[in-house]
């Protein structure tokens, strides 16, 4: 299991974040992974999807572990791609 530190939430997941909270139902469709950089002076809050995808995966489960902290599980196979690549990014989208 991955432990990923160090995210940060965008500013489009801020505002699904304060839709939830008026009682609106999260739904998160899938997690991406990609081999971008940021370029100098761009920010990483202000991108609406990865810099550079390689793969989208499928949600396998979302559990709630406690106060602010959530597991989601995927499923990373390999079968599909063309050629391998360094996964520098991570997105879940909703």
């Amino acid at each position: 299991m991955s432990d990923i530190r160090g995210t940060q939430l965008t500013y489009a997941g801020q505002n699904l974040l304060a839709k939830c909270l008026t009682g609106q139902e999260l739904h998160f469709s899938r997690i991406a992974m990609g081999d971008g950089l940021l370029a100098e002076g761009e920010n990483l809050r202000e991108l609406t999807g990865l810099l550079r995808p390689k793969m989208n995966l499928p949600i396998k489960s979302v559990k709630v572990t406690g106060v602010g902290t959530t597991i989601m599980e995927t499923e990373l196979k390999n079968v599909n791609l063309a050629a391998g690549f360094f996964a520098r990014e991570v997105g879940i989208f909703a």
